[in-house]
Order: structure tokens, then sequence, then C-alpha cells
């Protein structure tokens, strides 16, 4: 007898869009999908979204059919707010960080934590508040992902946040999206 891969929960009907990966859905009838609502990225947020890099400088797979359905890494823009009014960047991390997550192997909710960078009132329900002027706290280690100059820092046991150091040197706190939480 054939095994059944494991499905990801529907009850976590987050506003999404990242990478044509995840959906932004947050009631039904709502879903952005190919053909749907045009996204444009803040001038401000556009080298945080699309293909990171590791350590070594390779490409991290991002789950889409490009990398074979398998995801390390994905990060691309959506609304915050499901009407499209606070455009944001979402993150999505294979955990804990470094697994290479084969989505056609079947998953659990549990395999992937998703962030986002709140910036301004958001609908989405988080772990705590994200913060653009935030300090890189004891603990944290990079995750050797990066970006046009941003790193990516983790607190593999407290998953409710990751931290992006920018180009500037500045960091940045982005909250955990709720398990199973969409828009308020």
């Amino acid at each position: 007898m054939s095994q059944q891969p494991r499905q990801r929960s529907s009850r976590g009907l987050l506003c999404l869009a990242v990478l044509g990966l995840l959906a932004a859905r947050c009631a039904s009838g709502t879903a952005a999908t190919p053909g749907g609502p045009v996204v444009t990225v803040p001038p401000d947020q556009r080298d945080l979204v699309g293909l990171w890099h590791d350590a070594a400088g390779r490409e991290l797979p991002d789950g889409t059919n490009a990398s074979g359905g398998v995801l390390v890494l994905a990060a691309g823009s959506g609304s915050s707010t499901c009407t499209g009014d606070h455009v944001t960047v979402f993150l999505e991390l294979a955990w804990p960080p470094g697994r290479r997550l084969d989505w056609n192997a079947g998953y659990d909710e549990d395999d992937t934590r998703r962030y986002m960078r709140e910036t301004e009132g958001s609908l989405i329900e988080t772990v705590g508040r994200s913060d653009l002027d935030a300090a890189l706290p004891r603990g944290a280690r990079s995750t050797g992902f990066s970006k046009d100059g941003n790193t990516l820092y983790v607190i593999a046991s407290k998953p409710s946040a990751v931290w992006v150091e920018r180009p500037d040197r500045r960091v940045e706190r982005w909250s955990q999206i709720k398990s199973g939480g969409g828009c308020a």
C-alpha cells in the first residue's frame, strides 16, 4: 500500500504571497493567484525579495518548481492587510535553519516557520511585533544565508522571530506569523 504524503494543516489561512509558493488568502474567495493582484515592492525592500544565497554563494532552494520543490528559504512580497494597502516582505524558512525540505515528500506545519517584515499596522496575527530598528540579541547566530548585503540571524531555541542585518548594518526583527493566524 502506498503511503500518502502528509499535508499541511488547512487551519493556517495566512495572508502570504511568497514567490508563487505561498498563496495570499485571508478568507474564502480572496486568494491572490497568478493573474491576480499585482504587488509592487517598495524600493527600500527590493533587496530582500527573491533568491537568497548560502555562505558559499549558492542559491538557496525556494520551494518552486525551478528548485525541484525543495525549500530552504523563500522571500517575497505581499499584502500584510489582505487588501493590498500595506506591502511588506514575507519569509518562509525550513526548520531548523539549513534544512532542505522536499515539498514533494510531504510535510507538516511545523516543518517551516513563516515571518514577516511588518512596516505598518498589519491584520496578520504574529508572535510579537516587528522592529525595524532592533539590536541583534545575545544568542542570535548567523544562518549563513544572505542576499544583496542582508544577513539572516536566528535563535534556534526561540523561533518567534528572525533578525536581518541590512547592508547599512541596521538590524531588523521580523515577527513569526502565528500558526493558523490569518487576518484579524
